[in-house]
């Protein structure tokens, strides 16, 4: 009984091994990992490698005789990479699931300067080289090394993805049409250059970090402080607190020094509030 039950065992094993080897593997440099019997995404590629000046995600990858359709780019896809002599991004019409911010790079200045979607992907689109639904509903991705310093969202979009504008580096203005309504977390992070964002008043919501780094814009830019993101367990906070919170988050620890000379003067709650929620979630990280 126990030999039997130790056969058992060993091939139930065998078969795990034999899963999780189909599950995550590189091909062609590039790491992915299964979602299904006969898709994955692209997830991390290796570190620091040198990506090449046309970084062009396949369609399908074969891997131990199995085909795989490429469906989806994961978060944070190219995080350890070296993007700094890629130009133009090319995604194709397989991919249904891309995250704002998989093109986001920590080893290097992104020199993405265009990105490329395949006509017939059913979900996104780019025009003049910018990532957005197909819908036009959403901006996914601007390619960070663009040169232009202003740059009009077209009139339809309604939110700013999630790192849409993150690391730009020429960028000194961005025009927000009415249709607006949504800013996410680190909108436009790193955007170095940046002097100037309107906030039209149709904005119900601007996430935490939305223009974290953002060094040079003036600490009273926002034409709608009601946009900012409330707590549900705070009180309502005060117009100096909500702008300090979206140009500059929260402090890491509870003695930290003032980020700017902006935030001396806020009260104790204020204060209370940017250290606890103006950290961002394990999820955002």
């Amino acid at each position: 009984m126990l030999r039997v039950f130790l056969i058992q065992l060993l091939v139930l094993l065998s078969l795990m091994t034999a899963a999780a080897k189909t599950s995550d593997f590189v091909c062609g440099g590039i790491r992915y990992v299964r979602l299904s019997a006969n898709s994955v995404s692209v997830t991390v590629e290796q570190d620091s490698i040198l990506l090449p000046p046309v970084l062009e995600i396949p369609s399908h990858v074969v891997y131990q005789g199995i085909t795989f359709t490429v469906r989806g780019i994961s978060w944070h896809a190219f995080w350890d990479c070296d993007m700094s002599g890629t130009k133009e991004v090319r995604i194709p019409h397989t991919v249904t699931r891309l995250h704002s911010s998989a093109f986001d790079c920590s080893y290097s200045q992104s020199g993405v300067l265009r990105f490329v979607v395949d006509s017939l992907n059913p979900v996104y689109c780019d025009v003049d080289g910018v990532i957005y639904t197909r819908d036009m509903k959403r901006l996914v991705r601007y390619p960070p090394a663009r040169r232009d310093t202003i740059f009009d969202v077209p009139e339809g979009v309604e939110v700013i993805s999630e790192s849409a504008f993150g690391g730009a580096m020429s960028l000194l203005q961005v025009k927000l049409p009415p249709s607006v309504r949504t800013i996410e977390s680190w909108a436009f992070a790193s955007c170095k250059r940046l002097r100037h964002v309107n906030i039209p008043n149709g904005v119900s919501i601007v996430y935490d970090y939305a223009f974290d780094h953002c060094e040079k814009l003036p600490p009273a830019f926002c034409e709608n402080p009601m946009a900012f993101r409330d707590d549900p367990v705070t009180e309502p906070l005060d117009e100096r607190t909500r702008t300090h919170l979206l140009l500059y988050g929260g402090n890491d620890k509870a003695d930290a020094p003032a980020k700017t000379p902006d935030e001396q003067g806020l009260s104790e709650k204020s204060r209370t509030y940017l250290k606890v929620y103006g950290k961002p979630s394990e999820k955002q990280r």
